[in-house]
Formats: C-alpha cells, structure tokens, sequence
C-alpha cells in the first residue's frame, strides 16, 4: 500500500533523492580535487564510481515495484496511442459502454429485486414464518403465508427462540389532508415492528408496543420519509398533525428514517398504523381480525444469535401442534370431517431465511431477472471479442513497431502487458461512459413494469453497488478483450515482426 501511495508523491520523491545523490556526488568530487585531480576527471570518475542512473533505479524500484511502475508507463503510452486513432477508440469505446451499461442497468434491477439486504439492524438474522397445510378453515384472504394475528402475539413468548417478532399486513386507505382525500398504501404493523427491525426515526419517534394495545387506542401514524417530503414537503412541523385516516382522527408521532421503506420490494407504504387500528382504518372489514384465527398478516421474526433458521423449525412445531388443537375448541371453529381434521392438525410453521424482506415481486421477477442479467452477460461477451478483433487488427498494423521494440530488448511478457494496458484503459473509459448512460436504461427498464410497482420499489439511480459493479465488469471486459492480443504478441516471433512490415519495403525479404 506505502509504494501505491508513493507512485502518487514521487515528483517530490525524485526531487528529494536528486538533492541527495547530488551531496554524495559534490562530497566525493570535492575529495578528488583536494587531492589533486583536475575537476573534470574527478566527476568522470566519480559518475563511474557511483554510478547513479543504477542507484536511481534500485531506489525506485524500493518506493514502487517494477511491475506497478511499468503499469502506469503503459498507461500513459496507450492514452496517447488513443488520442492518436480517434476512430478505433470510438469503436471500443461504444462497444464497450453499450455491454457494460446494459448489463450494469439490469443487475441494478437484480440488486434491487433479489440480492439488496433490508436497511435494518442485522438483517441476517430475519426470518419469515409460514404456515405449511390447510388454509381453507382459517378463511386465508391472501398469499399463501399470511397468518392470524393471535399466533403473532403468542409466538412473542417464544423467547428462547426469538428475540423479537413482528407481524405486518398491506392496507389501502383514504387518507385526507385538508380538503383532499384520495387512497394511499400503508402498512399496517403491530408494536414491535420498528423495534424488532432495529429502524429509528428521521423525526418524532416510531410507533411503539404500548401504541397496539387495545383496539382503537392507538391512534397514531408514523410516515415514510420519501411521503413526507412528498405529501408534506418535508415539513419540520409535521410531528403532532392530525391526519384523517378512514374518516378517523390521528396523529403523526414520527417520520421513519430515510432509506427504510418497508420490508416488501413490491408494496412501499406511505405510513405506518399499529395493528390496533386495523377497524378504524379499514372500513370495508366488519371481522375483528385481532381476535378470529383469519389468516391476513406477514409474521417476521429475529433470531437469537444462537438458533437457525433450522432449529427454530423443529422446536417450533410441538407448540403449534398445541395451538391447532387449542384452536379447534375456541368457539366459532367450523364443524369439519374427520379427513379435513386430520389436515389440519398437520399443519406445521416454515421458517425461512428473511435478510431481503418478504416480496410477491421478487417471486415473481427472479427468473425473468437473472435470465435478462444473463443475456446482457452474453452481450458483453460479444462486445469483449468484438474489441479483441479490433486489438487483433490494430496489433498487425503495429507490427513493426512490436517487433522493433523486441529488437530494442523488450520481452514478449512486456509487450502483452502493454496490450494488456490498452484494453483495460479502454474498457475503464468504457466502463465509465456505460455507468453514466445507465440510469437512463434502468429508468426505461422501470417503465416497462406495472406502474404501481415502479412508481413505489425501483429506483433509477446509481449507488456504491452499481458503481463496484461496473468496475469490476469493466476490469473483466478489459482482460478478455486483451487477452488475445496479449498471447498472439507473446507467441510472435521477432523475425516475423519485423518482417511483417519488412517485407512491403524490400520486395519481400
């Protein structure tokens, strides 16, 4: 790292290195002039004897490897070659940024959608809890992992297991500020989800345990950061507002932090409202969901440090195996057969790695994804041996020029790291130019996604990720384009270099 850092500091390096050899050199010809050598033998002998082009070397080579200074040599030398064929450059350079912004457009996609973990506290450590079996006696009124809001709570006790659990469901809601009502999406979520996600606020404060106690006594609303500065322009007087939410009265305590938009890729909600609000807010249910056994709510839990996802599984199933039971003798159970029975006490809970969120988007995305994340790769691909053949081409036109630096004593291992430089300096640029057309592709990639999917989850913007990604490709697209290249001028012979060119002046030596 110290002789990185000293490529950049070696003007004031070399400066001083200069004023010390020069000392030494004054030093030792001041001692050959006392002893009665003309001034002029006495530096001829002197230079022989230090010989200080050599000690300049050697101590170059200490503040820079030789490899790392070559490097940048090289660099410099193909960036004057470019300027010099503005057409070849052209050429690279778009083939280059068409691959590299294509496939930097879809993996931001791939980033969003799949890979990118929660902005939360220790996302590695989430789980989404299941329910595996008979859904059909619980009314389940969605996707296939809703739960009823009574195991939410009892799994809260389960604290050898969890340190936390949180349960959530979407809403749409109207929502009136001032004379303006139009319907929003929001979250409905019990006490515990701020702090079990680790999640602070931006302003206020987030909604707590003791907001989500009995029904209808939490009338409180937590916004979004992105809806705050939307809807209410980022006022710094919003904490203490009341809003109309369903025709009911609440307040705003709190603006969640910037950046955390929920756990759902697909569904970002305007606000926030405890699960003891559920009535109030939602006018078309007459259910009381907090109490009937109706499967409507994602339940998201974190893990003790010492229990996996596996573990929690297997101790999990001889509770529930006793809740379905206890279940079974509540009133309003429907009566059942014996084979629908037998179905439903084999019901048992899943527990799955949760770091990214819960997202029926992402199901639904994740193949035509990585197969698009694909294409663009076979794209690059392309553009990497479509840059070779131009390297190919350009490197026969300089075949006097390889061949006379052979001559000169230049090794075939330095003349390929030379291509070498040439194409990673190209693929770079290129790099850099596909990075900063891409958001305009990620943008037009979003428009092609059902609105209320794009409008709310998909950014098109550029982020340290997207940036170490492109880099990366880019590095990766200049290695293959120069490979060939750098293989073809180590395996020439010098004789053929030179006759290459040789050959058009003499008649064909």
């Amino acid at each position: 790292m110290m002789r990185l850092f000293n490529w950049f500091r070696r003007g004031s390096l070399e400066r001083s290195l200069d004023r010390e050899l020069q000392y030494h050199f004054d030093r030792r010809v001041a001692d050959l002039t006392a002893a009665g050598l003309p001034a002029s033998e006495a530096r001829r002998l002197v230079a022989v004897e230090l010989g200080l082009a050599q000690v300049r070397e050697e101590v170059r080579d200490v503040w820079l490897t030789q490899w790392l200074r070559d490097f940048f040599y090289d660099l410099r030398f193909s960036a004057r070659s470019f300027l010099r064929s503005p057409g070849f450059t052209a050429a690279t350079l778009l083939s280059l940024a068409l691959g590299i912004g294509a496939t930097t457009a879809i993996y931001s996609l791939v980033d969003q959608v799949i890979l990118h973990a929660l902005p939360v506290r220790d996302p590695a450590r989430l789980v989404l809890v299941d329910w595996n079996g008979d859904d059909l006696i619980t009314g389940g009124i969605g996707s296939f992992n809703l739960m009823p809001y009574p195991i939410c709570r009892a799994l809260e006790q389960q604290t050898r297991i969890f340190d936390g659990v949180l349960c959530r469901a979407e809403i749409q809601v109207n929502l009136t500020t001032g004379r303006d009502a139009k319907p929003v999406a929001a979250e409905i979520v019990s006490g515990s989800y701020f702090p079990v996600l680790g999640v602070g606020p931006a302003l206020g404060r987030v909604i707590a345990p003791e907001d989500d106690g009995a029904p209808g006594a939490g009338a409180v609303v937590v916004l979004s950061y992105d809806f705050w500065q939307a809807q209410f322009g980022g006022a710094a007087d919003i904490v203490g507002r009341k809003v109309l939410i369903g025709n009911h009265p609440m307040t705003v305590v709190g603006v969640a932090a910037a950046g955390f938009r929920g756990v759902d890729v697909g569904a970002v909600p305007a606000f926030w409202i405890p699960t003891s609000m559920y009535a109030d807010a939602n006018l078309d249910t007459n259910e009381d969901l907090l109490k009937n056994p109706v499967r409507w709510l994602q339940i998201l839990a974190r893990l003790r440090p010492d229990v996996t996802p596996a573990q929690a599984q297997a101790r999990l199933q001889p509770w529930f195996k006793a809740w379905l039971q206890d279940s079974m003798l509540r009133p309003g159970f429907p009566m059942i057969t014996a084979d629908r029975r037998r179905d439903y006490l084999a019901s048992t809970l899943q527990v799955t790695s949760a770091p990214q969120g819960h997202s029926p988007l992402r199901r639904s995305l994740s193949q035509p994804l990585w197969l698009l994340f694909a294409a663009t790769g076979v794209l690059l691909g392309l553009a990497c041996l479509n840059v070779a053949g131009l390297f190919l081409a350009r490197g026969s036109a300089r075949g006097r020029e390889i061949g006379t630096r052979l001559a000169l004593g230049a090794s075939r291992g330095r003349i390929g790291r030379q291509l070498l430089a040439d194409s990673l300096l190209l693929a770079v640029a290129g790099g850099v130019l596909g990075a900063t057309v891409a958001p305009l592709a990620i943008r037009g990639l979003i428009a092609f996604l059902p609105h209320e999917l794009a409008a709310n989850a998909l950014r098109g913007t550029l982020n340290f990720r997207l940036l170490a990604f492109a880099f990366f490709a880019s590095i990766a697209a200049g290695l293959l384009s120069g490979l060939a290249p750098a293989l073809r001028a180590g395996g020439d012979s010098l004789v053929n270099s030179l006759r290459e060119r040789g050959g058009s002046g003499f008649g064909g030596v």
